[in-house]
């Protein structure tokens, strides 16, 4: 967990204890879902040339009212708590607008800062002012540890944290769930993804060592309390499709006991598109023909496809091929997969 922000600060709100906590999403590319895919390359693009990170102001999204007035707090609030004098502050445009307030996209791209301001705020995390409270992170796509989420808390045969991160970890380590989950470490390796320096089983390790519960005190409109379980853990594979694989796994067990019932899982599984298996065939055939150079982004603009429609698009159509066009060349990192967009320079 990172350290917050200090709490002095200009009237900034101090971090609580242990820090704030990490935003994560549910897809690989849960910071631009909503996005065209235009403004997804050219926001890349230009990160990869200058310091850039992405930040969202709690309870409203860009394209809900108000956004000149929320943009000038931001600047005012990057410009008394780290210096910065002119910041480009760009709201992310939503492909297809939604009526209600607080739909994604949610983040704004933060530029003409130094790279040691963007250190600073992806440090600090949040800034919470009088005025506004934002969210800093590195625009960066990848696996997110956050796994799965369940309601009945109570039916995991324990209602601690510790306790329910256990009993997921002692679910996980079955035979038959684990030897899935090794199978797709197995495969992540043969591929050169993320877990490509070190054996299965110590990635297997690994994965287990990093479960952590949160209990998310969720109400109803009625105001019922009605908590959520989060799950976070180390993804076992660098591939989209893989990692589908993985959270499929999780929502089929059947967690608890015949004692104390069943947790309900609450997220959906995501899974590919039609249109998404239809254009990667588009892909395969055009690969095999004569055109090698088929532009991926001119594919998928022409089938209207966002990442929002279908977050597995993208890497069902070659992503080491439309990847290569955006990503930074000298970009590496040893358990970052192969293929992700880093734009943290």
């Amino acid at each position: 967990m990172q350290p917050g922000a200090p709490p002095a600060a200009h009237g900034a709100t101090p971090a609580p204890p242990g820090g704030w906590t990490l935003v994560e999403g549910d897809s690989f590319y849960h910071i631009v879902d909503g996005m065209g895919l235009d403004q997804i390359n050219a926001w890349v693009v230009s990160a990869s040339e200058r310091p850039t990170l992405v930040v969202f102001a709690f309870g409203s999204s860009p394209g809900d009212p108000g956004r000149w007035q929320r943009i000038l707090d931001m600047r005012d609030a990057l410009r008394i708590r780290y210096g910065v004098l002119e910041a480009e502050i760009t709201p992310s445009t939503p492909i297809h607008p939604d009526v209600l307030e607080n739909s994604g996209p949610y983040y704004y791209l933060v530029q003409n800062i130094t790279i040691e301001q963007r250190d600073a705020m992806i440090t600090d995390r949040v800034l919470s002012t009088t005025a506004i409270s934002l969210y800093f992170t590195p625009l960066q796509f990848g696996p997110p540890n956050l796994a799965g989420t369940w309601s009945d808390p109570e039916c995991f045969g324990a209602t601690t944290p510790a306790g329910i991160a256990g009993a997921i970890a002692n679910a996980l380590s079955r035979p038959d769930l684990a030897r899935d989950i090794q199978g797709i470490i197995r495969t992540d390796i043969e591929a050169g993804g993320r877990w490509r320096h070190v054996t299965v089983a110590v990635a297997f390790r690994a994965l287990l060592d990093s479960i952590r519960v949160t209990i998310l005190d969720y109400r109803t409109q009625g105001g019922v309390l009605t908590p959520l379980v989060l799950l976070y853990c180390e993804s076992p594979t660098a591939n989209p499709v893989e990692w589908s694989g993985f959270r499929t796994l999780l929502s089929l067990q059947r967690l608890g006991t015949p004692l104390t019932g069943h947790p309900t899982w609450q997220t959906e599984p995501h899974k590919p598109s039609e249109a998404a298996r239809e254009a990667a065939e588009e892909a395969d055939e055009a690969e095999a023909g004569a055109d090698a150079g088929t532009d991926m982004g001119e594919v998928a603009e022409s089938r209207d496809l966002t990442l929002a429609d279908d977050p597995y698009f993208l890497i069902c159509m070659y992503p080491h091929d439309y990847y290569a066009r955006i990503t930074p060349p000298a970009f590496d990192s040893e358990y970052a997969p192969s293929f992700a967009i880093n734009c943290t320079n």
